[in-house]
């Protein structure tokens, strides 16, 4: 993940868990699922 020096150790945790979430719609996406902008 992208380290973010100027962030908490909670922002930065709550940041890596959004880009978790996308790219697991990512995914999703690319396996046929609905599209996501």
């Amino acid at each position: 993940m992208r380290k973010r020096p100027d962030c908490s150790d909670a922002g930065q945790a709550n940041a890596d868990d959004a880009d978790e979430a996308i790219s697991v719609l990512a995914e999703l996406a690319e396996a046929g699922g609905p599209d996501i902008h």
